[in-house]
């Protein structure tokens, strides 16, 4: 398995678990010997710079569609009186609602669901009204804002 021979800025194995860091290594190690990528440093500071970028927009989706989550399941409560219907899937909902209150605090949340909000009113027509589907489901309107929320993650 490949060692990783550069330990100036940290010790890989001390920041992730052991098998991780074998995983990671024994792959890029695979990888370096498949396609003889540059040895350039500052090619793969970027690389990294990139994909951080690419992981932050990903959490703040995945936030979106929490609060997405959280905002229609409310929209269900107030409208039916119960989440508890059989057109969902309670156990699905719980297990989703309790995996994004791991990931994210009561305050990102809560600042998400505004946002989404926020997002969600901005769907009205330019005449103040509801663009809807067949189904009644209401669409983005020409003033559509999606929420920004790279900020809170």
């Amino acid at each position: 398995m490949p060692k990783m021979t550069d330990q100036r800025d940290f010790q890989f194995e001390d920041q992730v678990p052991n098998i991780v860091a074998q995983v990671a290594a024994q792959s890029v190690g695979q990888f370096i010997a498949a396609f003889d990528p540059s040895r350039d440093p500052k090619l793969w500071a970027d690389l990294v710079d990139e994909e951080l970028r690419e992981g932050e927009e990903a959490v703040a989706n995945l936030l979106k569609e929490l609060a997405d989550v959280l905002y229609v399941t409310t929209g269900l409560a107030m409208v039916s009186g119960d989440v508890d219907t059989n057109d969902i899937d309670r156990q699905r909902l719980l297990s989703i609602e309790g995996y994004y209150g791991q990931a994210f605090s009561a305050s990102q949340i809560a600042a998400a669901l505004l946002r989404v909000h926020q997002s969600n009113m901005s769907k009205l027509g330019d005449d103040g009204k509801p663009l809807r589907r067949e189904d009644g489901k209401i669409l983005k309107g020409p003033n559509y804002q999606p929420p920004y929320l790279r900020d809170l993650v």
